[in-house]
């Protein structure tokens, strides 16, 4: 059985945002930010980047589903011929 479409979704949101946090959080360490004002610009715009990523990637959707012809008046279903 596979996964729920929105599961998937939702793992694959998840992963990116932990990426997004790891690599800020190395950022950071390699060039700490020293001023409050900054980092607070630095933090609201990372939170808003993680929110808008199923903006900029769109989720997953599911297949079209072509539907099935009607073949209710193709044939007739009666009752057997007897054997010759």
């Amino acid at each position: 059985m596979s996964m729920p479409l929105w599961f998937s979704n939702l793992v694959s949101w998840s992963a990116q945002v932990a990426l997004l946090v790891l690599i800020t959080g190395l950022l950071l360490r390699l060039f700490p930010i020293r001023h409050p004002r900054v980092l607070l610009a630095f933090c609201r715009g990372l939170s808003l980047l993680t929110l808008a990523l199923p903006i900029l990637q769109p989720w997953h959707r599911l297949s079209t589903v072509t539907p099935l012809p009607d073949l209710s008046g193709t044939f007739t279903v009666g009752p057997a011929a007897p054997a010759p």
